[in-house]
């Protein structure tokens, strides 16, 4: 997703565990996170450098 400014939300899975070096760097539209999991989970996976959009979005507990 790296560049795509106009990512306004994205899905993760709970089999969620890491997101990679700038998987989402300057998706400077990205303001959501829908999670299939619990918050406490979801700050157990690893987020490499480069994704502040990812981590500043609002997270969204769906399907727990």
């Amino acid at each position: 997703f790296s560049g795509c400014t106009s990512l306004g939300a994205v899905g993760a899975p709970v089999s969620l565990y890491s997101v990679g070096k700038s998987a989402f760097y300057a998706c400077s539209s990205l303001n959501r996170v829908e999670y299939n999991g619990t918050k406490e989970q979801f700050l157990l996976v690893s987020v490499s450098d480069g994704n502040e959009y990812f981590l500043n979005a609002e997270l969204r507990e769906v399907g727990k």
